[in-house]
């Protein structure tokens, strides 16, 4: 093979980034070696057969790019060798080496084998690396089409799939809008201007948030008791004190509108498309509330909570009061992040939030109120551990259930050897404990506010 040829075959098969397989066949071994020596050093890796049926062989063994066949061969011709390669592997690249005086032969190879190329002997080097390298080309033309399709294929499935998604989660948020849309529009018919039937509302409201286990509860009375905290101090009006009280009692009442599962995890483990649905509790709040007049700051306040502060506005000054307020009681309880903080951190985490989120002047009011809560407070931070990493003298900062919900350890309760034991014996013979709630400290205790 001359200079020219090597370089153009080493030129166009470098942007083959694996080696090609190719598989030579033919009964006379001068024939063999000669291919070999054509496509030594190139990007292929050669396997030769003095047979088709030991071609064939080669086969079911090794993924072969392309077959290089003589026509004149013993029991199989490579017609029929050809012929089979085709019904077997139909990808592979089938090339026909023939005689001069084979060309009946060719032209059967062509109909029947549907063979690629065929070459003549004697065979020019040149041309045969070129044949090679267009033929190889079209093949991995081929290949990447085929991906192509497939990747494309996937894609629309998936993008499908999120079409059906986002409609399922839309009618979900359209009928939970409706359903207490329906009640709020009955309350509304049948209410008068008395304190009477205010409270009757308000207890409505509050009645259908605590229908739900993750919703209302003592979390948001505490919500609630900071706002009205931090408005006090504030010396606001006690009408807009009021308002800001309802707001810290009602400001999840837009998540009765939403899949349940948007708030039974911690808003960190959503996705970005659930955590935009659960940002959009406040809207749909607001527009639950808009019917009762009463209500209408109180509702502007839920609206606003998720914005940053400005304290000119009275609907966003309760806002940010709100958010203080709702952060770090969730902060302290667990109920966004997972695991329990005490105040000292819940504060630490409040003050480091970006620029803009919080007020700073009713951020700097929290440290004093905290005492006057009417709530239990860790003095450490919780974390949550397997048995296998609990020791001796850890406090457990909850209480410990078994699978049946049947109480086996008490919060505040200290571990001991022989405890970690009978969880580690339990565990065996019973549903298995996966983790446990333990303050950080070795000894912790509860102190009491106030």
């Amino acid at each position: 093979m001359n200079q020219k040829s090597s370089s153009i075959a080493k030129h166009n098969i470098d942007n083959q980034l694996e080696c090609w397989n190719i598989l030579c066949v033919d009964d006379e071994q001068n024939i063999l070696n000669a291919l070999k020596r054509v496509l030594r050093g190139q990007q292929f890796k050669v396997y030769c057969a003095h047979s088709a049926e030991l071609g064939l062989s080669i086969m079911t063994e090794q993924p072969i790019d392309l077959v290089i066949c003589d026509m004149r061969m013993g029991a199989m011709d490579g017609v029929q060798m050809l012929t089979e390669v085709l019904k077997l592997y139909p990808e592979t690249v089938r090339i026909l080496l023939t005689g001069y005086a084979d060309k009946e032969s060719t032209i059967a190879a062509v109909n029947v084998g549907q063979v690629h190329r065929y070459l003549e002997k004697p065979w020019d080097n040149r041309i045969l690396l070129e044949v090679l390298e267009q033929e190889l080309s079209k093949l991995q033309l081929q290949r990447q089409n085929r991906q192509n399709r497939q990747l494309s294929e996937q894609i629309e499935i998936q993008n499908q799939q999120l079409i059906a998604l986002n409609h399922n989660l839309e009618d979900k948020v359209k009928l939970r809008t409706e359903q207490i849309q329906m009640a709020l529009d009955k309350l509304t018919n049948a209410r008068d201007k008395s304190v009477a039937d205010h409270r009757a509302t308000l207890q409505v409201f509050y009645n259908l948030l605590s229908s739900q286990a993750q919703l209302g509860g003592k979390k948001t009375r505490d919500i609630s008791q900071l706002c009205v905290l931090l408005a006090n101090k504030l010396q606001l009006p006690s009408s807009e004190v009021m308002q800001i009280k309802l707001a810290g009692l009602l400001h999840q009442l837009g998540l009765l509108c939403v899949d349940s599962e948007l708030y039974q995890k911690p808003f960190e483990r959503l996705n970005a498309q659930q955590q935009k649905l659960y940002l959009s509790h406040p809207l749909l709040a607001f527009r639950a509330m808009a019917p009762v007049r009463f209500l209408a700051l109180c509702a502007e306040i839920i609206l606003h909570q998720h914005r940053d502060f400005n304290s000119g506005d009275p609907a966003l000054r309760g806002a940010s009061i709100l958010a203080i307020a709702r952060d770090y009681i969730a902060a302290v309880s667990g109920t966004e992040h997972s695991i329990k903080l005490s105040p000292v951190s819940a504060l630490e985490r409040l003050h480091s939030a970006p620029a803009g989120q919080y007020d700073p002047d009713i951020l700097a009011h929290l440290p004093a109120l905290i005492s006057q809560l009417d709530q239990q407070l860790q003095s450490d931070d919780e974390q949550l551990l397997a048995v296998r990493l609990l020791a001796p003298h850890m406090s457990l900062s909850r209480d410990l259930f078994n699978h049946q919900d049947l109480l086996l350890l008490s919060e505040g309760h200290v571990l001991t050897a022989a405890c970690i034991e009978r969880l580690n014996n339990y565990i065996d013979v019973d549903h298995p404990i996966l983790s446990v709630f333990v303050f950080k400290g070795c000894k912790a205790s509860l102190i009491e506010a106030g």
